[in-house]
């Protein structure tokens, strides 16, 4: 059964296919840059297609290298990229990358939504960029903790202390900023 925010979202898209495959597009980027950080995506100089599994796969499957990275089970090339294969990141990463778009496509639905309605929606004063830096706040923040937060705890001494509090912090702000945004988009659709 439907909860009436999944209806919401459902409704807007279906009436805005654009703005879904802007969001889509966004957050594979995202998911990308994600498994990326990882290590998991490496650039080489073959240019062969294949596929290979452990034999040990099912021992291996949930063996962590570190909190959050699990061990690989597998690689996958694709021409060039070669594709380290590890089921709790991708379904992780796909988490991450499901937010991500809810957030975008709330968020440039709260962009475009006063045009839509014909509402002459604005806000006064310093107040007024409150909405748009929360939701830029919500959104952007997990991208850069994510990003920056695997690559720079690879380099720092320091930052690999606070490296399990990385995903977990990007996951709050993401569902924070989907909530937030969820909130605000079923405002201005009722």
């Amino acid at each position: 059964m439907y909860t009436v925010s999944d209806m919401l979202i459902i409704s807007l898209l279906k009436k805005n296919i654009k703005i879904a495959l802007v969001s889509f597009i966004i957050s594979l980027i995202y998911f990308i840059a994600y498994y990326f950080s990882l290590g998991y995506m490496i650039v080489t100089d073959m240019g062969e297609l294949s596929i290979e599994i452990l034999k040990n796969w099912t021992e291996v499957i949930f063996k962590s290298r570190a909190i959050f990275l699990w061990e690989p089970i597998g690689a996958l090339a694709l021409g060039k990229v070669v594709l380290l294969i590890s089921i709790p990141n991708v379904i992780l990463g796909i988490f991450m990358a499901g937010l991500v778009f809810l957030n975008l496509f709330l968020a440039i639905m709260l962009y475009k939504l006063p045009k839509m309605c014909k509402i002459d929606y604005k806000p006064i004063g310093i107040l007024a960029i409150l909405p748009s830096f929360l939701t830029g706040f919500a959104c952007c923040v997990p991208t850069f903790l994510i990003s920056f937060g695997s690559v720079f705890a690879s380099f720092s001494l320091y930052l690999i202390r606070f490296r399990w509090l990385f995903i977990p912090l990007s996951i709050i702000f993401l569902i924070i900023g989907y909530v937030y945004s969820l909130k605000k988009v079923s405002v201005f659709v009722k």
